[in-house]
């Protein structure tokens, strides 16, 4: 505490980040909304959220700053004003959780004040019946999520006081308390430990990496946050309950798990960051405090190697409990470096319904930043079941794509706990609508105008399209140093995919290959796996993909059934495989044959009109079918790919079977 004019207190760690991450004429906010149905005493309501005002000192806390300082200073005013509104929709036709969204927009448009006061703001909706809103907005500066929560349930307490003609209630811990304590130099042994461990935590590398679908990139400053909602079913909620309960684990943990292995799936990169919103409440007395205590720590998730989800669980369980541990350390440390993260998440969970003087009290919404994201996952146990709410930055992501991961989300959570042993890579993504959306929608007419960069190239001189494999042609000339497969620590440039394609596609050629001829190709996942596809499509024909772990019988049908004339493989599945007629040309064992080819390019003849390829289904409704797909369908859906993706995408991961339609 000092004095110059005026007797104030220094701001928290906390609070010191985000007044530097906001713009101080628009402060960041909190915000929480009830359902208030019964008879209620509007007066006693409004007397009750003044006693809560008058118990604690930081929703009495304004912020005032000295000339040439940059940050401010707490000053605890002595009055316990509340900016109190009350508005009548009784005859309104709009439901109650319209109005909410309507009654907290307004809230957040209202003008505050963080000199002068006061700080909380409270808004009291009558509609229909005996039914009313409570909307409650203070400065993120003064309230984090587990305070919102503490908030509720002392204005339910209070309420049942006054009703009860009983005022007695335990003094609370006080938030200056806390600020000053952050303040005392710490130089026992657990305070070494705590900063030794930030200072050791390698993931500055990382706060720059480019999200999925991020449309552009900006500095941190006031927004004008969005978010999309989704809860789950009952069936998903106890699914996940099971199996977080069947290996140790919990919630909050899991919920982040999947959250990791999403944005690895979007976007590719192998290791990934998420600010992990802390409540920063170790200490008992603090449980039921209220202020900004809440801390957004770094947890690092290695996704490389696609391992199984609950190797992904297991270790974030680690790294989520060492941060945990040391999470008070990390306020101190960042206080002045500000690092500004992409992504962030957070588990909480709202109060439950109560009653109190005849009024039932439900909390609808509620949400308090805890720094700047662009994009921030929030799950939350509303106690009627589990919610997600995806708060995005609209300037970095529009709401279609926010849609889209919503989805994603819910899918992927599903998939996981039908089969936990699945590895990452391997778990469904696409439910029926982003299924329908990829496959149809993407695939109108007209749609090729907005990937004008893809279609472009996808043009020859005459104006017709080209086929896939002209445009891997187009790219070797313009880049063909650049990688074009890894796999393992096999790194093929796109000079020699293009050049060892060419020479086993005069092969295939010398074969009888040409426009349409179907050519079966049954190999492991290998390098030799794209340069046999790219052969066959510069022969002419269409491949035909047979995955060796398929039963013979499968094998079997589809060789008979497209009377394949050539068969790529490699030596050591020859004899897995069934009796065919087919030529048989080995990939590995035989490459010395078709190596003294040219390796330049050359027509085999094939339009867009011509067959790329031709997958099997998988049977289970009868006999397997082949569904032949052209060049000109193959250009345009990987066109779609190109657009649906709104920031360029560098490398694209190979998920499923060569056999699986999305494969290709």
């Amino acid at each position: 505490m000092f004095n110059e004019d005026v007797s104030g207190f220094r701001l928290s760690h906390q609070q010191r980040r985000l007044w530097l991450l906001q713009q101080e004429d628009r402060p960041l906010l909190a915000q929480s909304a009830m359902l208030l149905t019964g008879d209620l005493n509007r007066q006693a309501l409004e007397q009750s959220l003044e006693d809560v005002v008058a118990r604690h000192e930081i929703l009495r806390t304004t912020f005032k700053r000295l000339a040439g300082v940059k940050t401010p200073f707490q000053v605890v005013d002595d009055s316990a004003a509340v900016a109190w509104r009350e508005v009548d929709k009784s005859g309104s036709t709009n439901n109650a959780e319209d109005a909410i969204d309507e009654l907290l927009e307004q809230e957040r448009r209202t003008p505050f004040n963080l000199q002068h006061g006061p700080v909380l703001h409270a808004a009291l909706v009558s509609l229909a019946g005996q039914t009313h809103i409570l909307s409650i907005t203070a400065p993120a500066l003064c309230a984090d999520s587990r305070t919102l929560t503490n908030l509720a349930n002392e204005i339910v307490r209070s309420y049942a006081a006054r009703a009860a003609g009983d005022e007695s209630i335990e003094d609370p811990v006080q938030y200056v308390q806390f600020s000053e304590w952050q303040h005392e130099p710490a130089e026992d042994e657990e305070a070494e430990t705590g900063r030794a461990y930030w200072a050791k935590q390698d993931y500055k590398h990382l706060l720059s990496v480019p999200l999925p679908f991020e449309e552009s990139s900006n500095s941190p400053q006031f927004i004008d946050p969005q978010v999309r909602s989704i809860a789950f079913s009952p069936e998903t909620q106890s699914g996940v309950e099971k199996f977080v309960l069947s290996r140790s684990a919990s919630l909050e943990t899991f919920f982040l798990a999947v959250w990791n292995v999403l944005v690895w799936r979007l976007g590719g990169q192998p290791e990934i960051l998420t600010a992990h919103v802390l409540d920063g409440r170790k200490h008992e007395e603090l449980y039921d405090a209220l202020g900004l205590f809440a801390a957004a720590v770094p947890v690092r998730c290695r996704l490389e190697g696609n391992p199984k989800f609950i190797e992904i669980l297991s270790a974030l369980e680690q790294t989520t409990s060492e941060a945990c541990l040391w999470q008070e350390y990390f306020a101190a440390v960042s206080s002045q470096e500000l690092p500004v993260f992409p992504v962030s998440y957070e588990f909480g969970a709202w109060p439950r319904r109560r009653t109190a003087g005849g009024v039932e009290f439900a909390v609808r919404r509620q949400s308090a930043p805890a720094g700047h994201f662009k994009l921030r996952l929030s799950l939350i146990n509303t106690g009627d079941g589990l919610i997600a709410e995806f708060h995005y930055d609209p300037r970095s992501f529009s709401a279609a794509t926010i849609e889209r991961t919503a989805r994603y989300f819910e899918t992927l959570v599903n998939g996981i706990i039908a089969d936990p042993d699945a590895r990452i890579a391997e778990v469904e993504l696409l439910n029926g609508v982003s299924r329908h959306e990829l496959l149809v929608t993407f695939n109108e007419t007209g749609f090729e105008d907005r990937s004008l960069g893809m279609f472009s190239a996808a043009r020859g001189d005459d104006g017709q399209t080209k086929c896939i494999h002209h445009l891997i042609e187009d790219q070797a000339a313009r880049t063909p140093n650049n990688t074009a497969i890894f796999f393992d620590r096999d790194r093929v440039s796109y000079y020699q995919l293009n050049r060892r394609a060419n020479q086993l596609a005069r092969r295939l050629r010398s074969l009888g290959v040409g426009p349409d001829s179907p050519v079966a190709i049954c190999v492991e996942r290998s390098t030799e796996m794209a340069v046999g596809i790219l052969a066959i499509l510069k022969a002419g024909g269409a491949y035909v993909p047979l995955d060796p772990s398929y039963p013979a019988d499968r094998l079997s049908f589809i060789l008979d059934d497209t009377s394949a004339p050539v068969l790529l493989t490699q030596s050591h599945l020859l004899d897995g495989l069934p009796e065919h007629g087919a030529k048989v040309v080995c990939l590995d064992s035989d490459s010395e044959t078709f190596a003294s080819e040219s390796d330049e390019n050359l027509d085999g003849g094939a339009g867009p009109d011509h067959l790329a390829y031709v997958i099997y289904t998988s049977g289970s409704t009868g006999r397997p079918k082949g569904v032949l797909i052209t060049h000109r369908n193959l250009v345009h859906s990987t066109g779609a790919r190109f657009a649906y993706y709104q920031t360029p995408v560098e490398t694209y991961l190979l998920l499923s079977s060569f056999a699986f339609d999305s494969s290709v």
